[in-house]
């Protein structure tokens, strides 16, 4: 997943992340910065209330372009890979969550655990100390 080069034709990616999987890098924006280099669009899916995705992307100075607002992770996946202004050569969902492997891929998402992303994107994974274990969002 690293950076494409400079010149010729790319393959286009739309990029998903599951909140808790971007939570696991030791420097989110950093992740959501170096994939905005070579993805087309890039957000976050969560059965998260909507402000507390917002929120995440605000603490990260990051503009996400889809999140899941009041849908589930599940529909967000169907909904994304359906709408114009995401198409993409490629999809592909950043999870956790192995209950979503077989859905994600059956509606043509690629998935990565984040630690497979890490390893191919060179994005270091945050310690258990560096991890704030965030579970109690405020919503604004």
């Amino acid at each position: 997943m690293a950076a494409e080069p400079d010149g010729g034709d790319h393959e286009t990616v739309t990029l998903a992340f599951e909140l808790a999987a971007i939570r696991r890098f030791a420097d989110p924006r950093g992740v959501l910065d170096d994939a905005r280099r070579w993805t087309r669009s890039i957000g976050i899916v969560s059965d998260e209330p909507t402000p507390v995705v917002r929120k995440f992307g605000r603490e990260h100075g990051y503009r996400l372009d889809f999140f899941s607002g009041s849908r589930t992770k599940r529909e967000s996946l169907r909904s994304i890979i359906t709408q114009p202004e995401h198409t993409a050569d490629r999809f592909v969902l950043v999870a956790d969550d192995e209950t979503l492997r077989e859905e994600a891929e059956g509606l043509g998402w690629e998935f990565l655990t984040a630690a497979e992303a890490a390893e191919t994107a060179g994005w270091p994974l945050a310690t258990e100390a560096e991890d704030d274990g965030d579970d109690e969002d405020v919503w604004f």
